[in-house]
């Protein structure tokens, strides 16, 4: 596309909509080179955590934020469950928000519209729980116990060249490196299914 535009091959009025082509590939292409190098960096013996206490419903309220045109776009619902009063963990929140965010990033690439999220943040006094759950439909059981490993995704993704299938393998890396855990669950109340960080 953009060697037609430069030899002068595309007609005046569709040179907007080769534009946004172009745009959408490159900023594809750009996340998954971060998510790669994000996933090898993390591979390494050197590499350490910068830990730090933080507020959780803070990180995951503002990693929601950041994604809610996306959501909107998409006409997918977004709903926030998050408590209002802080509870902080030690953590690294550089890493530890990519993780989050890879995981919301899913729930609307991955999903039709008209599908509802939810992103709740929960606690039972031992353990903090961070959930991304949505409606959408069930993840194929043969893909479930490799959903943690890196370049595995559903159909959709692999047709719509929208996944990568490293993100989850960078989230449920962060998630071990801290010593907390990353599940997958279809027992989500009023949700097919969803992904669950459990500090």
């Amino acid at each position: 596309f953009a060697a037609a535009l430069r030899d002068g091959r595309i007609k005046p009025d569709e040179q907007g909509e080769i534009c946004d082509i172009i745009y959408l590939k490159t900023r594809h292409m750009n996340e998954l080179v971060d998510t790669l190098s994000a996933y090898s960096k993390l591979g390494t013996e050197d590499f350490a955590l910068n830990l730090e206490e933080a507020n959780i419903c803070t990180l995951v309220r503002d990693t929601a934020a950041m994604n809610y045109s996306d959501f909107e776009s998409k006409g997918i619902e977004m709903v926030i469950d998050i408590p209002d009063e802080a509870i902080v963990c030690s953590l690294d929140k550089k890493e530890f928000t990519r993780a989050v965010n890879n995981v919301i990033v899913n729930a609307y690439k991955h999903n039709k519209s008209d599908c509802e999220v939810l992103i709740q943040v929960q606690t039972d006094g031992e353990s903090v729980f961070i959930t991304v759950a949505d409606t959408g439909e069930v993840i194929p059981g043969e893909l479930v116990p490799t959903l943690f490993e890196p370049f595995v995704c559903g159909n959709v993704s692999r047709t719509s060249g929208t996944g990568s299938g490293i993100g989850l393998a960078v989230s449920a890396r962060v998630a071990e490196m801290h010593g907390m855990k990353l599940t997958y669950s279809t027992g989500i109340e009023g949700y097919s299914k969803g992904f669950v960080f459990e500090i």
